[in-house]
């Protein structure tokens, strides 16, 4: 792993037999296509984001608070494979409120793996991921039928130069629509990197089998300063005790940094606002839409009675199947009454008349 062309020194906390144990100056990564940020030990988060210039690291919410357009060349090396970082993946900008106002900061993509005992150092996830082509295989066989071991095979995507460019104009376009960026320094517990600090993996000794906990570290220190001339704490109209996490300008911290963005300033709540003024519309479309579906259920059921009642009244009319078929008339005796009446036809004639 290296930022801005210095290499940053590298342990390993994990623990297994002698063949598992990785190599002296190394570290494991697990490769998490399910995780969209990085996981990385603090140290390696701090020498990331200590060495971009204007970083501030906010203690009581460990995070790193870097200019929206403030970016580092990061590259991590896996087998042998050197996989440069786009600026874009270091950092993810957010609204918060501070004061009472909105205000946009830039936070680290990358973020501190508080878990312990964890079988792997190095979680990656998309923000790394985004810039490698992967093929992961679980083994070939061999013409004698025998399988191999499994591999993974990454194919770096990200060309620096132009992904600097890319960085400059897209992150641009991002702010453009964002309110306008904060002041990290005024926040409470900030505090900026020391200059040429050095950025160290913390050696590890352990003589258990149990997770192995920090002799020394020499990872970059912080410092806070409340000089009144410094810009950490300057005099200004806005409150400097207020941090991120502060809704009300008084410096009294309710809720951690994330959540209160996730849930109060960021997109998803105005998103979440705006479906909730349109919900009654579209109830109300979804009730019409039912009325008028039973309105027309209730015309064909009509319709249907309608007609079957009218085929009970039409007369019987003989079909093909009766053709042919003797049907008796029915004879009235005021048939005889209207012959009587007629003159003689030619039937009526005596050659015609039975004999009988």
């Amino acid at each position: 792993m290296s930022v801005n062309g210095s290499p940053v020194q590298l342990n390993s906390t994990f623990e297994g037999d002698n063949e598992a144990d990785p190599p002296e100056g190394k570290s494991l990564a697990l490769l998490d296509t399910g995780a969209s940020l990085g996981l990385l030990p603090k140290w390696a988060v701090d020498a990331i984001y200590g060495h971009i210039p204007g970083s501030v690291y906010v203690q009581s919410d460990d995070l790193w608070i870097v200019p929206c357009l403030g970016e580092a060349t990061v590259t991590f090396t896996i087998g042998g494979v050197t996989v440069p970082i786009h600026p874009l993946d270091l950092t993810i900008p957010g609204v918060f409120t501070v004061g009472g106002t909105k205000q946009t900061f830039c936070y680290n993509a990358f973020q501190p793996l508080t878990i312990n005992n964890l079988p792997f150092d190095f979680l990656l996830g998309d923000s790394f991921l985004r810039n490698v082509y992967a093929v992961y295989d679980f083994g070939d066989f061999d013409a004698s039928g025998n399988m191999g071991k499994p591999y993974v095979k990454l194919l770096p995507l990200t060309d620096p130069k132009a992904a600097s460019e890319s960085f400059k104009k897209n992150r641009a376009a991002t702010l453009a629509q964002l309110p306008p960026e904060g002041d990290a320094t005024k926040l409470t517990g900030a505090s900026a990197p020391v200059p040429g600090s050095s950025t160290v993996a913390p050696a590890y000794t352990s003589t258990s089998t149990s997770a192995p906990t920090p002799a020394s570290a020499s990872a970059p220190t912080t410092t806070t300063t409340s000089s009144s001339n410094t810009t950490i704490n300057a005099n200004t109209n806005s409150n400097p005790n207020a941090n991120l996490n502060d809704n009300t300008g008084s410096g009294s911290s309710k809720t951690n940094l994330l959540s209160s963005g996730l849930d109060d300033d960021s997109d998803i709540s105005d998103t979440l606002e705006k479906l909730t003024k349109l919900a009654p519309i579209a109830l109300g479309l979804l009730g019409l839409n039912v009325v008028l579906l039973i309105g027309l259920i209730v015309m064909g059921g009509v319709f249907m009675a309608k007609q079957r009642k009218q085929a009970k009244v039409l007369p019987t009319i003989a079909g093909p199947a009766t053709r042919g078929t003797y049907a008796p008339v029915t004879k009235f005796p005021e048939d005889d009454e209207e012959r009587s009446r007629t003159p003689l036809g030619r039937y009526d004639m005596p050659q015609y008349r039975d004999n009988a």
